[in-house]
């Protein structure tokens, strides 16, 4: 072992006040020089508390210089975000050559709050057993434990260590008697986790208001002290006053549970972080159990007919239980406006093929229909931006029936190599090369055809260059020229950093503005450069992924919540007067994951996707089932979110009381009450007529 050297740097505190647009970056830079390079590893730390702070990156951040003139950046241990007194985020990282140089900032960046830093401590020594990070979780009511993992530093390797220990000391007490079972109800926009109980004033009924053609959910739920087997839901008709019968369904569905992995973001309207139990999948309807001192979740869902008569609908669903039948009154109103069948919202929230028939191989053709009609029944386009291959015209023929309104032809990639899934980008010594025009366009050519005979190509784009930076600007600019010049009517979506440098001042680069439709991940979207890009004739779109992170709005993560991700897609899109929503897959099916078991409820196998460590959930939105493609919450969050797009395109107006991506009403009431509003303005213009 090398002896160790430890650096303390002076205690002297920084205060860091945010901004109210919540773009301010703070760094607290302390420099360490080597005076002979060494491979030994690294122990950093900076303490800090915090009020009412959340940020991008709120952090102890450690860059590293070697001695060959590379570098290692992003080395994070990050701190707990609300009000907190002062705590110490510790990392360790092992270099794999000898550095030179060290920086350790303490960063507060794009947030809202105050933080303090003080305390920056370097030490080059290996780990003993350092505990870096601990993170327990109860596991009831899965089985009465606590699930602790610790990420421990031990010579030159950090590694996570999970113990299990019986009974669980994080379990909360049951406040229904043994016994004891209440059923009540909530909206679609409350994370309702299986350790949540009814308080006092929690409602009994369903309320539900919607268009005509339009689908709006809500949950039933079921607390009980003790445990109950075989317990199910039944469903009454809905009648108006006059006797008629709802024409549209109503149906009702099981809430599945996915356990939280380690490491995730700690968002601040998240469950309580000792609890392991997320509401993730939707289970077709069966009879079910309810664990002792838990609450078990279903999620109604009321899709309103074509042509269905305006009015309130009132019915009854029973919950059967022990013996007995709760009832909950039920209310449907419908409005006097539909939705328009072919979709409003230009979305490609991707659903690729290669995961689908990784998990159905046998039966892959319809397991593919089954998907792309589950994206159309939430009403969104069955996109995929990475395709390989140009798309079926039969099944875009399908899609368009149902209402799709944009679809990618083939992304500026290499084909796929056998066995691979996806393709995100080529390197520029590929797609830039002599003869990947030619052979990219021949590719497409035939499919081409086929979509200008069937009157599709005006919903046709190409896409590439995906997060691309300012390396492949040159080689876009010569591209997309040609592209232009054989292909004037298709348009290339791109998510490559163009509009990021454009809006930092870079605008005098071949490449910056080669494109037709700009698509920049949401943190980095600047509303008068979208405004100025617009009138030049660009289009604007948007995405999010496992980033941005809190104060910023998001739905990547199990941990945000549901109403966020309504706001952002539903509301903020709309605002910032934006013609799409990207998000580049819903069905990232790929972490050794088996089908998902229909008859439980709980699944403890099932490994979510941590793309940075901290998003459990990225990329899953659909699930594998046993016995077919499994919806989820988050998925019907997205389906509401582009429904109220369409109101407000359907109203026109640009009043909403959401008007910062950093500063809004916290509170979904809000939200629901601006969409009623829009509501009544819709039904008055038909009334004014």
């Amino acid at each position: 072992m090398k002896c160790a050297l430890t650096l303390l740097f002076a205690a002297s505190t920084v205060i860091c006040q945010a901004a109210k647009d919540g773009r301010y970056s703070t760094n607290v830079l302390k420099t360490y020089e080597y005076e002979s390079p060494d491979d030994s590893p690294i122990v950093f730390s900076v303490r800090s508390r915090a009020e009412k702070a959340e940020a991008q990156l709120y952090c102890a951040y450690l860059d590293v210089h070697y001695a060959d003139g590379t570098h290692d950046w992003n080395k994070k241990a990050r701190f707990n975000p609300g009000t907190h007194g002062w705590e110490r985020a510790t990392g360790a990282f092992v270099p794999k050559k000898p550095v030179s140089k060290l920086e350790l900032y303490g960063i507060f960046r794009d947030g809202v709050g105050k933080v303090e830093f003080d305390g920056h401590s370097i030490e080059r020594r290996e780990g003993t057993n350092d505990v870096l990070e601990v993170q327990s979780m109860t596991d009831m009511p899965y089985s009465d434990s606590d699930v602790t993992v610790r990420k421990v530093f031990n010579g030159r390797e950090v590694k996570l260590v999970t113990e299990r220990t019986f009974p669980s000391l994080l379990k909360e007490r049951c406040p229904l008697q043994s016994g004891e079972f209440q059923v009540w109800t909530c909206g679609s926009l409350e994370t309702v986790t299986p350790l949540a109980f009814p308080k006092s004033d929690a409602r009994r009924s369903i309320s539900i208001d919607l268009a005509r053609r339009e689908e709006e959910s809500a949950q039933v739920l079921i607390s009980s002290g003790s445990p109950l087997e075989n317990v199910s839901l039944v469903l009454g008709e809905l009648k108006d006053v006059q006797g008629r019968r709802f024409k549209g369904q109503l149906k009702w569905e099981r809430v599945g549970y996915i356990a939280r992995g380690h490491g995730f973001y700690r968002h601040a309207e998240a469950p309580p972080i000792h609890e392991r139990w997320l509401p993730g999948p939707l289970l077709p309807a069966a009879p079910f159990k309810v664990r002792a001192a838990s609450t078990q979740g279903t999620w109604i869902t009321v899709t309103a007919a074509e042509d269905e008569i305006p009015g309130e609908y009132n019915g009854v669903i029973r919950v059967s239980a022990d013996g007995r039948m709760v009832p909950v009154p039920i209310s449907v109103n419908v409005r006097n406006f539909s939705l328009p069948k072919r979709f409003g919202m230009r979305t490609a929230f991707c659903v690729m093929d290669g995961f689908t028939r990784k998990y159905y191989p046998e039966d892959f053709a319809s397991r593919k229909r089954e998907s792309w009609d589950m994206m159309l029944d939430h009403r969104l386009n069955p996109d995929d931006i990475s395709r390989t291959e140009p798309p079926d015209v039969d099944d875009l023929l399908y899609a368009r029936k149902r209402g799709m309104n944009s679809f990618n032809i083939l992304n500026i990639v290499p084909p796929a190599k056998p066995g691979q899934i996806w393709v995100p980008y080529g390197r520029p010594e590929v797609i830039f090369a002599p003869g990947f025009f030619e052979s990219f366009t021949n590719r497409l050519a035939a499919t081409v055809e086929r979509l200008r005979r069937h009157g599709l190509i005006k919903d046709a784009y190409i896409y590439g260059f995906d997060e691309r930076g300012p390396e492949y600007y040159d080689g876009i600019d010569v591209f997309w020229k040609r592209w232009k010049a054989a292909y004037p009517d298709i348009p290339l979506v791109t998510t490559s950093r163009q509009f990021k440098d454009y809006v930092r001042g870079d605008r005098s680069r071949n490449g910056v503005l080669s494109a037709d439709i700009f698509c920049p991940i949401i943190q980095h979207f600047d509303f008068n450069v979208s405004e100025e890009l617009k009138k030049s004739g660009k289009g604007m779109w948007w995405y999010s992924c496992c980033f941005p992170e809190p104060p910023l709005p998001n739905f990547g993560s199990y941990e945000n919540p549901l109403w966020e991700g309504r706001l952002l897609v539903g509301w903020l899109t709309w605002r910032y007067r934006l013609q799409g929503f990207l998000f580049w897959i819903v069905n990232r099916w790929d972490n050794g994951n088996s089908k998902l078991d229909e008859n439980e409820t709980f699944f403890p196998g099932w490994k979510e996707n941590e793309l940075t460590g901290r998003c459990p959930g990225d990329g899953t939105f659909m699930y594998p089932g046993l016995g077919g493609i499994l919806p989820s919450v988050r998925l019907s969050m997205l389906r509401d979110a582009v429904e109220d797009y369409e109101y407000q395109l359907l109203d026109g107006t640009t009043e909403t009381p959401f008007n910062s991506l950093v500063n809004y009403p916290r509170n979904p009431q809000v939200l629901l009450e601006a969409r009623s509003r829009v509501a009544d303005r819709l039904e008055k213009a038909i009334r004014d007529r």
